[in-house]
């Protein structure tokens, strides 16, 4: 670390000689869209000429996004694709096939991007799980078929 990033940004110092002890925030996360800062803990030993990360932590800078239940998202496009309802979440390809827009479950502007992927990987997985014991399976990124008869699989395992 370089020496002009301490001043003014040091926190909690103690000096107990010949330690100085400090917390220091680093935002170098927030460069590539983290909401939260790194607070490092330091202890410097003059005698000895060292210094030391001795823990580390966050901050958070910004608020997270509102917690959703992915669970229950799934769970109403799972009954609009069996019940054949229109959905706009929902882009039906044909009869056999669909494919789920996710941006429209979780547009861009609805929160951060680790979270916003995390989320639409998760309403994916979701749907998979819940979708398979009907016959349908996962067909490209956002993509479901449904399985002709022989190939359905049933709630115990594989056909």
């Amino acid at each position: 670390m370089q020496a002009h990033k301490l001043h003014g940004r040091m926190d909690d110092v103690v000096w107990n000689p010949p330690i100085l002890r400090f917390v220091i925030e680093r935002h170098g996360g927030t460069v590539c869209g983290s909401t939260r800062a790194e607070l490092q803990h330091w202890e410097v030993d003059l005698n000895n000429r060292s210094a030391r990360v001795v823990k580390t932590g966050h901050w958070q800078l910004v608020a997270m996004a509102p917690r959703i239940s992915i669970k229950g998202i799934a769970d109403e496009i799972v009954k609009a694709i069996l019940s054949g309802r229109d959905d706009d979440r929902v882009q039906r390809l044909d009869d056999d096939k669909l494919k789920v827009v996710a941006s429209r479950i979780f547009p861009d502007r609805s929160g951060f991007k680790r979270t916003l992927l995390g989320r639409r990987k998760k309403l994916l997985e979701y749907l998979h799980e819940k979708l398979r014991v009907h016959g349908w399976r996962r067909s490209g990124a956002n993509g479901f078929v449904r399985m002709k008869d022989e190939s359905v699989v049933d709630v115990v395992g594989e056909r």
